[in-house]
């Protein structure tokens, strides 16, 4: 802080300098005045924070010189010294608002505890204005920011061009009306990589400061903080293949001298401030095909991009992929699913439709794992976490592997238990046949829901592991322990083991019993008789 002296006499002035030491407070002694209107005349040069003047001076004496002073530095500390110990002058001192009024002879421990207070003041007051100051711009910004999203979006409210144009007036935005560019930059991952909301925030300050310096030197052009967080720019007066150029050489100095990437899309050019709204549309939608397209990159629109759905998956293929679980067939079935990300790529399919490809997948894969007793319980995400693990993916091949990798896993899964498994639900199928067979409504059905699976898987297991269909095991069951209650009771009719064993028509039950026996059940009975 800078110290002027005002006083009349050389002896005094020498007097002050040596009895403070001004290094040790952080003060300078910027210069010395013997009369008001030369210490008037040097202040626009030293600027000082502190003044000590002596109140009879010649010329013009302290207080008037005290006045004219504050009229231009109200936040001066003026410290009068006077040998006089009028009354008036102190009321006078007190109105002009002068920080100190000492008498002489002055006492050194006296001034140094006035210099410290004065400056303890001046930097009070200098953080006061500095947070006012702050507090204003901080306002002005965000307002700004808060109309440029506006003027983006327009949402909720008609724009007018005349609004438009005061406003950028206002905030001293410099945007000629003709061909305007809106561009979006995203940090790649930047919810990944930086959880901590400050960490992301000075990588998108310094983005935007690269970005607004270098694109300025192309085309007049604004950067800020748009919607949805991402890095917003209006570009006016160039063409979409300049704003491209320049986005790559953002891109690349970004990626050269930082530890993140950038995004870039650019939208197609508008004509004027109140078609902006397509411009902003066209680069949301470009930034969306990013997924798709790749990341670490500048995208531009495309003239014939729109929001057709992409070539998902039809119920039919579905249907398909359901009997490829069911029959085991794995590698088909990656097969198919590669070829479906691949038309994904070529149709440039957003986040979403991939998203709910893969939700779709997902719950095929744990039907057929309940259906095949196999615990998904460990090999499959529950729903949050896995809509949260596809929100954070940033590209389509992160996501194409995570579809994949739940399938490999289910299929390893299923390798690993698939004959223990098969040969346990055998056991039990028998288990309940041997219980049941007398039932005539038992049937593959039935017994599957009886045991937890799908008609299907269990018919499989029935030609694995048996090497016999459902119907087959099930009637030579029967016809065997026919032939058991004929050889224990042949005086029973053969109409009461009919039914006994599970068949309500007789003479379809003596038509099985002689293809498997090669005779009837009342010849057999007859041999057994003689």
């Amino acid at each position: 802080m800078k110290v002027l002296i005002v006083e009349d006499e050389h002896l005094i002035i020498k007097y002050i300098r040596n009895i403070i030491d001004w290094d040790a407070l952080g003060l300078e002694v910027a210069g010395e005045a013997r009369d008001g209107e030369t210490a008037l005349a040097m202040i626009p040069s030293i600027c000082p924070d502190i003044i000590l003047m002596d109140i009879n001076l010649p010329r013009m004496n302290g207080l008037e010189t005290s006045r004219k002073i504050k009229e231009t530095l109200p936040h001066v500390k003026i410290i009068l010294l006077t040998g006089y110990r009028e009354f008036q002058y102190a009321q006078e001192a007190i109105r002009l608002r002068v920080y100190r009024y000492l008498l002489k002879p002055i006492d050194a421990e006296e001034l140094r505890n006035v210099l410290e207070s004065a400056m303890a003041e001046i930097l009070g007051e200098r953080s006061v204005r500095r947070i006012v100051h702050e507090a204003k711009h901080s306002e002005h910004e965000a307002e700004k920011v808060r109309f440029l999203n506006l003027w983006l979006t327009g949402e909720g409210s008609a724009l007018d061009e005349d609004w438009i144009v005061g406003r950028l007036n206002d905030f001293r935005i410099r945007l000629p009306d003709g061909r305007l560019i809106v561009s979006l930059l995203v940090i790649d991952g930047a919810g990944r990589r930086y959880p901590e909301e400050k960490e992301l925030e000075w990588r998108a300050f310094f983005v935007r400061n690269v970005a607004q310096e270098m694109l300025e030197r192309r085309c007049p052009s604004i950067v800020f903080t748009g919607p949805e967080g991402m890095i917003a720019v209006i570009s006016s007066g160039g063409d979409i293949r300049d704003v491209a150029e320049c986005g790559e050489e953002i891109r690349r100095f970004l990626h050269q001298r930082t530890d993140f990437t950038v995004t870039m899309a650019v939208g197609r050019p508008c004509g004027g401030y109140l078609d902006i709204r397509q411009s902003y549309r066209d680069a949301l939608r470009t930034m969306k095909r990013r997924f798709t397209l790749g990341i670490d990159r500048v995208l531009t629109a495309d003239p014939d991009d729109s929001d057709d759905a992409s070539h998902a998956p039809d119920e039919r293929q579905k249907d398909e992929w359901r009997m490829d679980l069911r029959l085991g067939r794995f590698d088909k079935l990656e097969a198919d699913i590669r070829q479906v990300f691949a038309r994904f790529r070529a149709s440039r399919a957003t986040r979403e439709e991939t998203m709910f490809f893969a939700v779709e997948l997902k719950g095929l894969l744990q039907t057929f794992c309940r259906e095949s007793g196999v615990p998904d319980n460990s090999l499959l995400p529950g729903n949050e976490a896995f809509l949260a693990l596809l929100e954070d993916q940033e590209t389509i091949g992160e996501t194409e592997h995570t579809v994949l990798d739940l399938v490999h896993r289910v299929r390893m899964r299923w390798e690993e238990i698939g004959k223990s498994s098969a040969a346990r639900i055998a056991d039990k199928a028998r288990e309940l046949i041997n219980r049941q067979y007398d039932d005539p409504d038992l049937s593959l059905n039935r017994l599957a829901g009886q045991l937890h699976v799908s008609p299907f898987y269990l018919s499989k297991v029935f030609k694995k592991e048996l090497n016999l269909s459902f119907s087959e095991y099930l009637g030579e069951y029967r016809m065997k322990m026919a032939k058991r209650m004929l050889d224990e009771s042949p005086q029973v009719p053969v109409s009461q083991v009919a039914e006994k064993c599970g068949f309500n028509d007789p003479y379809y039950f003596s038509k099985c019993f002689k293809k498997q026996y090669g005779i009837t059940p009342s010849r057999y009975v007859e041999r057994k008789r003689t």
